[in-house]
């Protein structure tokens, strides 16, 4: 009967490992894309914006790597989880905020995607994502903390 449960419990933690893996893997490919746009725009060094042969940003790759390593090395994994959730959600309101701007300042042209619900040419859906998201990172910030240190 040990035998079951081991065996059941040892498939819990490869599937949790694989959901990690893979979320840590799709938020760094985010985020380095995120900060590639902000030096293609300008806001951050033009030396961030150098590819490599198979066309994807090294250096800002690079910096998130040592910025993981780090914070992985000097701090628990639960701290690092929580930071990742922070600044995940930190860009996706960016994300949001910047569709507002854009479709508020642009006419939506022939063929391209309209998303319902609009009021006056500002569109409802990325603000009340926003707003979600808002209520997601306070709760990541001041609930899950005392949930996951004191369970």
């Amino acid at each position: 009967m040990l035998h079951s449960s081991y065996n059941s419990l040892k498939n819990y933690y490869i599937l949790g490992a694989i959901i990690l893996f893979g979320t840590l893997y799709g938020t760094s490919l985010i985020s380095s894309r995120f900060i590639y746009g902000l030096a293609k725009n300008k806001i951050l060094p033009q030396e961030l914006l150098q590819l490599s042969r198979y066309k994807t940003p090294y250096i800002i790759l690079l910096l998130q790597f040592i910025v993981v390593i780090t914070i992985v090395l000097f701090h628990n994994v639960i701290f690092s989880l929580d930071m990742a959730n922070i600044f995940v959600f930190i860009i996706l309101i960016h994300i949001n905020i910047g569709i507002v701007i854009y479709r508020y300042n642009n006419e939506v042209k022939e063929g391209e995607f309209k998303m319902p619900f609009y009021y006056r040419n500002v569109p409802i859906l990325p603000i009340l994502n926003s707003i979600l998201i808002v209520v997601l990172l306070l709760v990541s910030i001041y609930i899950l903390p005392d949930i996951i240190h004191f369970s």
